[in-house]
């Protein structure tokens, strides 16, 4: 499938040019649950949404570093915002490379599609002539206030048993469903990432066409360049990475700004207190070289995907690098607000959102304790060759 290929884009030069806008709009409030309209519009106005979308299908068909880059600077302007922005482009990106000519033409058809969802499996779908019967519950649809679809992750069946892949491992299906099937649950009540209407979600039971799905494990892209051959995990690894860094330094520049003019009664000023110094030069140095791990592993991982080169040590870095950057931006984070006194204590400071957004960030299943255990496994060469990074 072919569609005349959208016009080459400078996706950096049009995040600067929004940014004054849609800091403007930021609403850091407990009871704000989603990104403002505005924001949405623009960023669909702009390509920003479909820059990961093949170029073949009309998309930007970014690099990992241009993808890396256009989320770090949405979420130092606000943290929501980026995070919505990842989930929806990478969604819309992935059903692009894996989903058939005719379901990628149906959601593409629409100017302002978007996706939110999860690929966990925790629906099942049983295989019926020309797709599939599925259902399940799910969680953490960020985005989904503004999506016109949904993902879902589901073990397939047949017969009532179990898929095997040929390693012996269930076999997942991801499918994107039509937003008027889902039922939205409302249950979003949390810490941080408010913003996000991250809420859970319920597919009921009903058949769709099995090219709306493709196998989450084993599946090769029918299209697009070697991005989507890093695997949907080396793809998220890049987001999370540059969701936290992208944070963390808006914390720590935030800090920087209000050091000189900020004293006690008193004292000398933050600037010129010696502990600060000390401080603010750690935080600095962790998180440039946080971003530094990023890159590197993000680029090793894309050549050798130029390649058909990846290997489960190459995508274990990768994502490694996302969990060392979330648990390192909450590092810093919180250094910065420590320091920020009564200014970050408030709420509606960005201070106090950076903190939070983060503290939220790193509990995910794709950068929590469990992933540095798997990624060690993976890099000492004791992890199962199934193991899914």
């Amino acid at each position: 499938m072919t569609i005349a290929s959208a016009p080459v884009r400078d996706y950096g030069d049009i995040v600067a040019g929004l940014s004054a806008v849609l800091e403007d709009r930021v609403e850091r409030s407990a009871s704000t649950t989603s990104v403002p309209a505005a924001t949405l519009e623009d960023l669909h106005k702009s390509g920003l949404y479909r820059m990961r979308v093949p170029a073949c299908l009309g998309g930007g068909a970014a690099d990992a570093r241009t993808a890396y880059e256009v989320v770090e600077r949405l979420s130092y302007i606000d943290g929501a915002t980026g995070w919505t922005f990842m989930a929806g482009a990478n969604l819309l990106g992935l059903a692009g490379a894996f989903l058939s000519d005719d379901a990628v033409a149906t959601i593409l058809s629409d100017p302002r599609a978007c996706i939110a969802g999860q690929v966990a499996a925790r629906g099942k779908a049983e295989a019926v002539p020309d797709g599939y019967r599925l259902e399940g519950t799910f969680g953490f649809g960020s985005g989904s206030s503004h999506s016109s679809y949904m993902m879902g992750g589901f073990r397939e069946l047949r017969n009532g048993e179990p898929v095997r892949t040929a390693s012996g491992m269930p076999n997942v299906l991801a499918a994107v469903i039509p937003r008027e099937s889902v039922e939205f649950l409302g249950n979003w009540d949390v810490l941080g990432l408010q913003a996000t209407g991250s809420v859970d979600y319920r597919i009921p039971e009903q058949t769709i066409d099995a090219g709306f799905t493709w196998p989450l494990f084993t599946g090769a892209p029918r299209r697009g360049e070697s991005f989507y051959r890093m695997g949907i995990f080396g793809v998220t690894s890049i987001d999370h990475s540059a969701f936290s860094i992208g944070v963390a330094r808006r914390a720590l520049d935030d800090v920087a700004a209000m050091a000189v003019g900020k004293r006690r009664a008193g004292r000398v000023s933050l600037a010129d207190d010696p502990i600060f110094q000390s401080e603010y030069a750690q935080a600095e140095a962790s998180l440039r070289s946080a971003r530094a791990f990023v890159i590197e592993a993000i680029t090793e991982l894309e050549q050798a995907a130029a390649h058909d080169a990846v290997t489960q040590q190459l995508r274990a870095r990768a994502r490694l690098s996302a969990s060392h950057a979330a648990r390192t931006s909450v590092e810093v984070t919180s250094v910065a607000y420590r320091y920020s006194g009564s200014t970050g204590l408030r709420n509606g400071s960005a201070m106090q959102q950076c903190l939070r957004d983060l503290t939220a960030s790193e509990a995910h299943v794709f950068t929590d304790h469990n992933s540095w255990r798997d990624t060690g496994s993976a890099l000492l060469g004791s992890a199962p060759a199934d193991l899914f990074l």
